[in-house]
This record gives structure tokens, C-alpha cells and sequence, in this order.
């Protein structure tokens, strides 16, 4: 935490909504920090602090803050990969199946629109296929034939044909996932 003289040269701003409107008004940048009257003021949150009236924070902050329910409190912190799957896990404890999937899609329109204004693309020559993937496929269709045989000739029953067609099918992606 900056010292309180370090906090008086920066912004002070009373809502979210000021945050947005001088980020697009380029008043501001994504990592510029600020102070923010805390929206958790006075309520206890999962995450949030009741008792600060005003909180050290960035816009970036702000706006990822946007998109999760309000119950789950200010998250204040920088956020890695690793920690997003203990946010949406106390998105799911704290606000319930519901609103998971509504931050689940905000969250993956988030991560588009950052990737998109950090110029990154991602097309169809950057998808490394493994050479043997036409190897790996072509057995797994041979061992399905094989079992279809089987249950044509009364060999297996109908389940045990479909546990097996769906093993065998099943098993294909999992041979191309990193370990």
C-alpha cells in the first residue's frame, strides 16, 4: 500500500462510472492507478472490505470488477490464470449456478475484447496437429467397426456396444491434450 502522502496525486473518483468515462475520454489508461469510493462500503461481501471508504484500485480493476455479481465484493488484487478458477468457484458458492454462467460468458467476452485490442489473433495455421493424429483416428474407427461387428452378429449386447463405441470415440481427444 502507497504511502497516504502518495495517494493525494491520484484521482479521486466517485463511482465506476467516472472510471469508465475518463478511461474513454483517454483521461485515463488501463493500469493508471486511482482512488474509488468503495462500492462495498458498509456491506459485507465475499471478497469486498466494509469498512474503507475509499480504496487504491486501477480502471482495469474497475472494469473486471464490472462483470462479476455484486454479492461476490470489490476484487482488489491483481488476478493470475491460476486464481480464476477460485473466483468463479466463489462465484458459484456465493451467487449460485445462474449468475456463474452469465459471468462465464461476460468473462469470455472479456478475454475476446483484450485479445482483440491487443492485436492478437488466432487463425487456423497457428493449430499445431499432431502428425499421427490420422493414425490415432483411423484405429479408433477400425476398433468401433470392430464392435459394431460384434453386436451385429450377437456377440454384444446394445449397452455394451455403446460403452464401447463411446470409449473408443472418447478416447481420440484425450490422446491430443497436453498432459
Amino acid at each position: 500500500m502507497p504511502a497516504p502522502s502518495d495517494l493525494r496525486g491520484l484521482p479521486l473518483l466517485g463511482s465506476k462510472e467516472e472510471a469508465f468515462f475518463a478511461y474513454d475520454e483517454k483521461q485515463l489508461n488501463i493500469h493508471d492507478r486511482i482512488r474509488l469510493a468503495n462500492p462495498d462500503y458498509g456491506r459485507q461481501t465475499a471478497r469486498g472490505k466494509a469498512t474503507e471508504k475509499i480504496i487504491v484500485t486501477t480502471v482495469g480493476r474497475v472494469m473486471f470488477n464490472e462483470i462479476w455479481p455484486k454479492e461476490l465484493g470489490y476484487h482488489n488484487q491483481p488476478v493470475k490464470k491460476s486464481d480464476l478458477s477460485d473466483l468463479i468457484w466463489q462465484c458459484y458458492k456465493f451467487a449460485g449456478p445462474v449468475k456463474t454462467v452469465t459471468l462465464l460468458d461476460k468473462l469470455k467476452e472479456v478475454g475476446f475484447q483484450a485479445a482483440t485490442q491487443a492485436g492478437i489473433s488466432i487463425g487456423i495455421d497457428d493449430m499445431l496437429v499432431p502428425t499421427e493424429k490420422e493414425n490415432i483416428i483411423a484405429a479408433a474407427r477400425i476398433k468401433i467397426t470392430e464392435v459394431e461387428k460384434s453386436f451385429r452378429e450377437g456377440r454384444k449386447t446394445e449397452i455394451e456396444r455403446r460403452l464401447e463405441v463411446k470409449k473408443h470415440g472418447r478416447s481420440v481427444p484425450t490422446r491430443f491434450q497436453k498432459p
